[in-house]
């Protein structure tokens, strides 16, 4: 499974603040889960916002998830919170960005090409030759990996666990 997000540091907390973008909403994520370590920690997943009704739309968006918060960076309890679960050996936390696009892009073309064409054959009625090629970008949308495919005039947009699936 393609785990695509940076590890948050209290480097990136500093930096929200600088910018402004104190609301974070967190929820679980299930694409951190290393299989290989024998200790298993709560992998959870921060979305930075610049403000609260961005947030708490995100927050509905999860409301069901148990990790499923908005964490106010300009609130000193809040910070608290988050600079100690970054501390400790029971949470990994995980900052909704694209560390290297550039890489992520070459690892979709070389590791998941094949399953793209499965997905565009099986769920679309478009017809590529051979020489065509699809056009894919990446979109970030409540803590969720989206995949947009175009060709030609055609656009579809699919979760990438999606693709994985194929």
């Amino acid at each position: 499974m393609l785990q695509p997000f940076v590890l948050l540091e209290k480097i990136h907390l500093h930096r929200l603040i600088a910018m402004k973008r104190n609301y974070l909403v967190s929820q679980t994520y299930a694409r951190g889960y290393h299989h290989l370590e024998e200790v298993h920690t709560t992998d959870i997943l921060v979305t930075d916002y610049d403000n609260r009704g961005q947030a708490s739309m995100h927050l509905n968006a999860v409301k069901h998830d148990p990790y499923a918060a908005i964490i106010d960076l300009s609130k000193p309890a809040h910070l608290q919170k988050i600079n100690s679960m970054m501390a400790g050996d029971t949470y990994q936390m995980y900052w909704a960005v694209i560390a290297n696009t550039t890489e992520l892009k070459n690892r979709l073309n070389s590791a998941y090409k094949l399953k793209l064409r499965r997905y565009v054959e099986k769920n679309t009625n478009w017809r590529i030759a051979s020489g065509e090629s699809l056009n894919c970008q990446f979109e970030i949308s409540f803590g969720e990996l989206f995949l947009i495919i175009r060709w030609k005039t055609h656009r579809v947009k699919l979760t990438f666990g999606e693709i994985e699936r194929y």
